[in-house]
């Protein structure tokens, strides 16, 4: 793919998740978002996961992805229309 060709793929990928955002946020107000899922944790796994590769913690890694991850789909399966 060229470079201006892949440019527009990040553009519409970009709109595409903006409009998804747009859609599920519709009718959630700021307090119903930060009482319920845990971004903070969220943002601060993300961070380790794609900044610190060699400081991983596979315990830490696994809860998440057996416990944390689950929670969080049922979390995100209650927000979400047409589950």
């Amino acid at each position: 793919m060229l470079p201006e060709e892949r440019d527009a793929a990040h553009l519409w990928d970009m709109l595409s998740a903006a409009r998804e955002v747009r859609t599920m946020l519709q009718g959630v107000s700021l307090e119903q978002l930060q009482t319920e899922i845990p971004w903070s944790d969220l943002i601060g796994q993300r961070n380790i996961l794609a900044h610190e590769y060699g400081q991983i913690d596979h315990e830490l890694l696994y809860k998440t992805a057996t416990e944390d991850v689950p929670q969080l789909i049922a979390l995100l399966e209650q927000r979400l229309p047409g589950k």
